[in-house]
């Protein structure tokens, strides 16, 4: 009888095992891909863009210039 609940727990410890390591995989796929857009892809060259901007210009003015670009009447413009 011991013997049985042994392996019992033998096994399923040995499932949790096999869980684990599928799961760590898609984690790191999921992690790397991610980290792939981040780096390589349209989301790095935005952020890059209006970070330059941002060091470039005043608070106000690119307020005033991202306003425009969204097509945004301020008070001034009436």
């Amino acid at each position: 009888m011991v013997r049985i609940f042994f392996l019992l727990a033998t096994v399923i410890t040995m499932l949790f095992l096999l869980a684990m390591v599928v799961l760590f995989i898609c984690n790191w796929i999921i992690y790397y891909r991610i980290e792939e857009m981040e780096t390589h892809g349209l989301v790095k060259n935005d952020l890059t863009q209006a970070k330059d901007d941002l060091l470039k210009l005043p608070p106000k003015e690119h307020i005033k210039r991202r306003l425009k670009e969204l097509r945004v009447k301020s008070a001034d413009d009436q």
